[in-house]
């Protein structure tokens, strides 16, 4: 579980492409940022009660989504 952090439950940028998955990031800023070229493929996470909402994601970046609950 990734929770109440004071600005995204995860991070993904420069370049980076992990595999999240079964994860519970919960109650923080942000669920997911990924910016300055930042990939990844996110799937059946638990992204409920994060402040800003479970996605901020810049232009240009790349994220696979599948069967998260937000």
């Amino acid at each position: 579980t990734i929770e109440k952090n004071d600005g995204p439950g995860i991070l993904i940028r420069r370049g980076a492409n992990p595999l999240v998955r079964n994860c519970r990031i919960l109650n923080n800023v942000v669920g997911v940022c990924v910016n300055e070229s930042g990939a990844g493929l996110i799937e059946y996470c638990d992204l409920r009660g994060n402040r800003n909402g479970s996605w901020d994601i810049a232009q240009g970046c790349y994220v696979r989504q599948n069967s998260n609950t937000e």
